[in-house]
């Protein structure tokens, strides 16, 4: 066993990685501990891991493509219980990985890197993208701080430290550049004992173009936030939506609506009532998400919900015959009239009810079924 690990994840980086690998191991040996460096390489066809043995690394080779697996992979194999993660690109110093370390000695379970100003770091000229550095990061971060609560103040920052007990009970699954967001995100949720130091970032040392790609892997994390958050995704729109649709039909259920030299008449209550099903869709959504995340495990203290399929189903059929009873309604107006003109006004007054309760009927009947779905994978899981 190891006192501490540095992970490295790696791909081509034959310039950078002995000098990272370096400054590691000298680190150890200035703070008087046994410590290992363990490369996981992602498939290098450079001398990376010729240069990594060479310098004192163990090297992991991953199969799987990706920042997140690589990460992983190297982490699941380190031989120490606290474990740091840093960039091979040589613009993370790792002779600052004593600030991580002394932070985990002291109880924390999750230890931070914050480069950016505002977090007490520093970014060096020419280290970050203009766009990274006042656009990019600090509005990823903020959103984490809204959606998740979380209280680090630089979310992509590539240096960070954990105790392999949190980082098992983090429960991470993403195999591409997420992965760092996934674990702010996770130590939030999971209530992880965290610390924040302040490191330097430097200019990357390599001659080539970075992995990272600043529009597809930023929106790739913008993504999986929102997705991991399906109550400011799904629930509060939903509600929302839904509300403001109920709002507005009741002034036109019956009659139009006078508001100064304004009228709203059935095409407003055409507008409210597509918002009644698409917050009716969302919430059911937001019930879809909290279903399969529980399932799965993402959150902590993840509760399957409550929910009768039968029941569920039952209510679906119910609400569609009340539409179609409204339908018969207008049928028989219509047959009245010998089949003739209708007024288009009062018509859509009955029609349009009756297409919203048909459609929650069938969004809820849907629903129910899918929920039968997810309910057959409980049974399997569960070994019954």
């Amino acid at each position: 066993m190891f006192d501490f690990t540095v992970i490295i994840p790696c791909l081509n980086e034959a310039e950078t990685v002995g000098k990272c690998v370096r400054k590691a191991i000298r680190k150890f040996s200035e703070m008087g501990i046994n410590g290992e460096v363990v490369v996981a390489d992602n498939g290098s066809t450079d001398s990376s891991q010729e240069i990594a043995i060479k310098e004192g690394a163990r090297v992991v080779n991953v199969p799987f493509k990706g920042y997140g697996n690589a990460l992983y992979h190297g982490i699941m194999s380190a031989k120490s219980k606290f474990v740091l993660m840093g960039d091979g690109d040589d613009s993370y110093d790792f002779s600052e990985i004593d600030k991580f370390y002394n932070k985990l000695k002291e109880g924390y379970e999750y230890v931070m890197g914050c480069r950016l100003p505002w977090g007490g770091g520093t970014v060096k000229s020419g280290a970050m993208p203009f766009h990274h550095l006042y656009f990019g990061n600090p509005g990823l971060t903020l959103l984490s701080k809204l959606l998740f609560r979380s209280k680090v103040n630089d979310l992509n920052c590539g240096m960070r430290a954990f105790t392999i007990e949190a980082f098992k009970k983090m429960n991470m699954t993403t195999a591409a550049m997420e992965f760092a967001s996934e674990m702010v995100i996770k130590a939030s949720l999971w209530k992880l004992k965290t610390a924040q130091v302040p490191i330097t970032l430097h200019k990357d040392g390599r001659s080539r173009p970075p992995h990272l790609k600043s529009w597809s892997d930023g929106w790739k994390i913008l993504r999986f936030m929102l997705l991991m958050s399906p109550r400011w995704t799904f629930k509060i729109p939903g509600f929302i939506l839904f509300i403001l649709g109920l709002l507005l039909i009741n002034q036109v259920i019956f009659q139009p609506f006078q508001f100064k030299k304004i009228e709203l008449d059935v095409n407003t209550y055409l507008v409210s009532a597509v918002m009644l099903i698409v917050g009716y869709q969302a919430l059911l959504f937001s019930l879809f998400a909290k279903k399969f995340t529980a399932l799965i495990k993402i959150f902590p203290d993840s509760k399957l919900p409550a929910i009768n399929v039968d029941r569920l189903l039952f209510f679906g059929v119910i609400i569609i015959f009340v539409g179609a009873l409204f339908i018969s309604y207008q049928f028989k107006i219509w047959s009245d009239l010998n089949f003739g003109h209708l007024d288009y006004k009062n018509s859509l007054r009955v029609i349009i009810p009756a297409v919203i309760l048909i459609i929650f009927g069938l969004q809820t009947f849907f629903a129910g079924l899918f929920m039968g779905v997810l309910d057959l994978k409980t049974i399997r899981e569960s070994g019954n």
